[in-house]
């Protein structure tokens, strides 16, 4: 990792506002695009995960984190769900089309794409985020009245071992899932759901199945996550806990109908 991206090299955090996060990830982003000249060459490297996780183990916010990486590395329209085009834009200019576009799209100046309409009539909580995160903690403490679907319990109760049976543990899964929405029953989904592909197909589903989704989002520092997961009933190994991290992409505005994001217990957001 180049030492432009160490968080002793990054310039000092401010105090969060919209305005000062902004700042602080222009210049945080001027200095990854100089460790890095070609943007191409640092995603096919793999360095922009490598970034995210390292300024994680760094203890950045991850609101500063995300809005670095979409600064740093900007493609049309994931980086301006956090970041408002025009200040993409005065980083590194855009072609006139993609310019168009996101005025066209609303998101020149605000930092939300619009989302589509959803019809459903069934509330679902989706959780995402990483072993020892707190997401079954959270589900305890905000909404004990609902029914779990959790790919970990199916495991248990089904005697399948991770990394076997998917097919079968995801057949299951479902069938819960189906069985909720025949008869309207608001429940929640808990697994780690690291990758956005993988929120957007389950995601998908449950829309054309009925269901209204909250995104819930959950991140705790390096140091924190490390302690939870050593207690949890099923520690996950760290060479699994690193598989994890190379292809984690967490949660951005505009994936679901409603998103909710916390960072070591306290809500934040994108949009202050």
């Amino acid at each position: 990792m180049s030492a432009p991206t160490s968080g002793r090299r990054l310039p000092p955090l401010p105090a969060w506002s919209g305005v000062a996060s902004i700042a602080w990830a222009l210049e945080a982003a001027r200095r990854v695009k100089s460790a890095w000249p070609s943007v191409e060459t640092a995603r096919s490297s793999g360095q922009v995960l490598a970034l995210r996780v390292a300024l994680w183990r760094a203890g950045v916010p991850f609101v500063h984190r995300e809005k670095t990486i979409a600064l740093a590395f900007p493609s049309f329209p994931d980086a301006m769900r956090i970041v408002p085009a025009k200040v993409i834009d005065s980083l590194a200019p855009l072609p006139a089309s993609v310019r168009d576009e996101a005025r066209l799209r609303g998101c020149w100046e605000s930092c939300l794409v619009e989302r589509e309409a959803v019809n459903g009539s069934v509330d679902v909580i989706v959780m995402s985020g990483l072993p020892g995160a707190g997401k079954d903690t959270w589900l305890r403490t905000h909404h004990p009245e609902l029914p779990i679907v959790s790919l970990d319990a199916l495991r248990e109760e089904l005697s399948i071992a991770h990394g076997e049976e998917e097919e079968r543990l995801r057949k299951a899964s479902f069938e819960r899932m189906t069985q909720h929405l025949a008869v309207r029953r608001p429940f929640a989904w808990n697994s780690t759901l690291l990758r956005e592909r993988e929120r957007r197909s389950l995601i998908a589903w449950l829309h054309r199945n009925g269901a209204r989704v909250t995104l819930v989002s959950l991140e705790v520092s390096a140091r924190v996550q490390a302690s939870q997961n050593q207690h949890r009933d099923a520690v996950v190994p760290e060479a699994a806990l690193a598989r994890m991290l190379s292809r984690w992409e967490p949660v951005l505005p505009g994936e679901a109908f409603a998103e909710r994001f916390f960072e070591d217990g306290r809500p934040v957001s994108f949009s202050e």
